[in-house]
């Protein structure tokens, strides 16, 4: 596998991007990292720590925070525990219970303006049976920070796209399945993306696919609309079959 490195994706936000295995097919997978004041680092969704990494966070500053934004992006998160002992660890709801053997010193509900540092916003995603998800806006390079709600498949970010075409993923920028099968409440679900749409970004980081970098206001809208579109037109029944189905992930 090849080394990951850390590449500069705006004024202050940084990202470094490898491939890990998801039952069976190899997938792209992304961190960001965020400069704060005073040289602080914000580290969100990290993968796997490498002696690379390691130097050229080293190198930018002091590891902070780390964000787990959702409950099944822990991968990378018990090494960065280990490396970086005084970093406070914040995590989506979930992540306690699902790996009990991670420190996670606060879990993160609801938005929060200016959360850690003026630089950033905070909102978790709602209406979902499985899990939620922290999103970040990075003011200073106008980024909407994103894990699973919105993802970017192409033939390069993963090698094995016809088999996530089975669970619905297409070449172009839409929720994960996750998101699409276990959102069963469309207006809690809105309401927090609808916070998310008033900010003010130019281009959206997520952790699979190719990164959103032109018309990324018009990309999150059509993301947003197809998907709230699909859980409005779910029946009863389905919605109460995959809200059981979640309970076995």
């Amino acid at each position: 596998m090849k080394s990951a490195t850390v590449k500069q994706f705006g004024e202050n936000l940084f990202i470094s991007s490898t491939f890990v295995k998801f039952y069976g097919a190899t997938l792209q997978t992304r961190m960001a990292v965020i400069k704060a004041d005073n040289n602080q680092l914000l580290i969100y969704s990290p993968i796997f720590l490498t002696d690379q990494i390691k130097q050229s966070l080293a190198d930018l500053g002091t590891v902070t925070w780390i964000i787990a934004p959702n409950k099944i992006h822990n991968q990378g998160l018990a090494d960065y525990i280990e490396a970086f002992p005084d970093a406070k660890i914040f995590a989506a709801p979930g992540l306690k219970e699902r790996c009990p053997q991670l420190k996670v010193d606060n879990v993160l509900h609801g938005y929060q303006a200016n959360f850690l540092s003026p630089d950033i916003d905070m909102i978790t995603t709602q209406g979902n049976s499985f899990f939620s998800e922290v999103l970040l806006l990075h003011k200073p390079s106008k980024t909407l920070i994103v894990a699973d709600f919105i993802e970017n498949m192409t033939k390069t970010t993963t090698s094995m796209l016809w088999l996530f075409k089975l669970f619905g993923v297409r070449e172009k920028p839409m929720s994960s399945p996750e998101f699409r099968m276990y959102t069963t409440n469309a207006q809690q679900a809105q309401e927090a993306l609808e916070i998310v749409d008033s900010w003010d970004f130019q281009q959206i980081f997520l952790c699979h696919g190719e990164l959103i970098t032109t018309n990324a206001g018009g990309v999150f809208n059509r993301v947003c609309e197809k998907f709230l579109e699909q859980i409005e037109r779910r029946s009863e029944l389905t919605k109460g079959l995959y809200s059981q189905l979640s309970k076995l992930q």
